[in-house]
């Protein structure tokens, strides 16, 4: 930008720091005052590119600004930021004679600003900015319009940028919608036709959309296509109108000039490419949202079946309980001693297979039960918990001899009861595979912890298993061992895995025939559980 001296009336110190900060670091010369008597002094002993003031002043309007700054520069551009845009001060502002008016929160938008309004003033004699910054701003737009997600973004963009490309007193942005021109946003020096809807027949915008081509009108009172009486309360005398998007226009983009005004071919270049960008911006609009759309409704249908095979789960646990517990009584009450040897191995043959199927009917229930359970989360002693789970397997065996290592102080955060459901079939699990050895060894620990995680284990000193064969150990009805060695549901540790995952963790495996297994597992640490590494 070329050198520009820009005189800044603004009361707050942090405001004026902000501002003064982006405009240096532009190259820009800036001399701020805080109040009315110092600004005008400034006023009158050094001369200025531009002048900003801050809406509210105390003891000054914005409107005595504008008069008082006028009175000694006539033709120097006066711009105001505010802190809470209001569109009747906006229009007061701009009819006193401001040049632009910017919130505080668009501060992106001040050094295009300044440069629209060096341009408007060229004819003053006042300097004018270099036109890599035009490229710049540009360049900023396309590049903010590539990251909307709304229309409303790519509106709020468009008709800002739009005006202040081609240094017009107005713009629009308007929406093909249901045969009609939605004027859906408008950034003018006085109203326009926000918010109104016209048949597409009937206004310039929608000609440009049916023919699918720039319209250029430097006198809009000599060409049949404007609707007369729709532009005489405005202050437009020329426009442009560059529809978006070529092969079927969705939308134009509008802008008016209060005087006439010849239009160069930098111009209509600017805007076709501005229209062209403004094209992918709502096609990338519309594909997020139809994303957006298909995700939660494949969230909701996903929704839907899940309660559904819950209900089913326990419709059919419910139902296969029953006559599987009528089967075993049966089987019982028929064991008698007027029976054959043989005909009561049937039978208790029948009793053992209808228990082993309710068990695993029960196993199946809880493994679809832990996919849905609503979490509640809290801190949870895993020591006290593997130290009961435990004391409960040894008083089943209370003769088989028996060394366990539980870390105390173990503390993670999550669910108590899918934590102690887990760590039972952990143990469980231990306390089936140690049952041949000399003594049964369990250890349950921790390896490490990071600020969210810990990782623990249980490690035991069982028959293992070959890790060959550990890629399937966490799926259901996987087994390592044949059931009659060692009997089981072989849902265990597919249980384990569901309850692991839903608290945001993994689990995995190392092991080695006859030499034991370890089950590592991370969770997320309680702010209370600070032990330490394994050792």
């Amino acid at each position: 930008m070329a050198k520009i001296r820009i005189l800044y009336l603004e009361d707050s110190p942090l405001d004026a720091q902000v501002v003064m900060r982006m405009l240096n670091d532009s190259g820009i010369t800036v001399d701020v005052v805080d109040n009315e008597l110092d600004f005008k002094s400034a006023l009158v002993s050094q001369a200025h590119d531009v002048i900003i003031s801050d809406y509210i002043i105390p003891g000054s309007t914005a409107v005595s600004t504008i008069q008082m700054i006028k009175s000694v520069y006539p033709v120097t551009p006066v711009l105001f930021l505010t802190g809470s845009f209001d569109e009747k001060d906006r229009m007061k502002v701009l009819e006193a004679g401001a040049f632009d008016y910017i919130r505080k929160q668009d501060l992106e938008f001040l050094i295009p600003a300044i440069q629209n309004a060096l341009q408007t003033s060229q004819s003053a004699g006042l300097p004018i900015s270099n036109a890599s910054d035009n490229t710049a701003f540009l360049i900023d737009t396309i590049q903010g319009l590539s990251e909307c997600k709304t229309v409303d973004d790519v509106t709020r963009i468009v008709r800002y940028a739009a005006r202040r490309l081609v240094g017009a007193d107005g713009a629009t942005f308007v929406l093909r919608e249901r045969g009609k021109c939605y004027y859906a946003d408008e950034d003018a020096i006085a109203p326009l036709w926000k918010g109104m809807r016209f048949p597409l027949e009937s206004c310039i915008s929608g000609w440009a959309m049916l023919n699918k081509k720039q319209v250029i009108i430097e006198d809009i009172y000599a060409d049949d296509r404007i609707p007369h009486d729709a532009y005489r309360p405005t202050f437009v005398k020329s426009l442009i109108m560059t529809p978006v998007r070529k092969y079927d226009p969705i939308a134009a983009i509008g802008t008016y000039w209060a005087a006439h005004h010849k239009v160069s071919d930098n111009e209509t270049s600017i805007l076709q490419t501005l229209a062209d960008t403004t094209a992918v911006a709502l096609a990338n609009v519309s594909l997020f949202n139809e994303l957006e759309q298909r995700v939660q409704e494949r969230t909701r249908q996903l929704e839907i079946a899940n309660l559904e095979l819950e209900s089913f789960a326990y419709s059919v646990s419910h139902d296969l309980k029953g006559p599987l517990r009528a089967i075993q009584r049966v089987s019982e009450s028929l064991d008698s001693g007027d029976m054959s040897e043989s005909h009561k191995e049937v039978l208790r043959m029948i009793g053992t297979e209808a228990k082993q199927l309710a068990d695993l009917t029960e196993a199946l229930l809880k493994l679809c039960k832990y996919s849905f359970v609503e979490l509640e989360k809290r801190d949870v002693d895993i020591s006290a918990l593997a130290q009961s789970i435990v004391r409960n397997l040894m008083a089943g065996e209370p003769d088989r001899p028996t060394k366990t290592i539980i870390k105390p102080g173990m503390i993670v955060r999550g669910d108590p009861g899918l934590l102690r459901s887990m760590l039972e079939n952990l143990l469980s699990n231990a306390w089936k595979y140690t049952r041949k050895q000399g003594q049964t060894v369990i250890e349950v620990g921790i390896l490490n912890e990071t600020a969210e995680m810990c990782t623990l284990f249980v490690v035991d000193n069982g028959v293992g298993f070959d890790m060959n064969k550990a890629q399937k150990l966490f799926e259901p009805f996987q087994r390592m061992h044949e059931g009659k060695e060692f009997p089981g549901t072989g849902v265990g540790l597919a249980t384990v895995r569901r309850i692991i995952t839903r608290h945001g963790g993994k689990v995995w495996a190392e092991s080695e025939p006859s030499k034991g297994t370890t089950i590592y597992m991370t969770l997320p640490i309680s702010g209370t559980f600070r032990s330490g590494s394994r050792i």
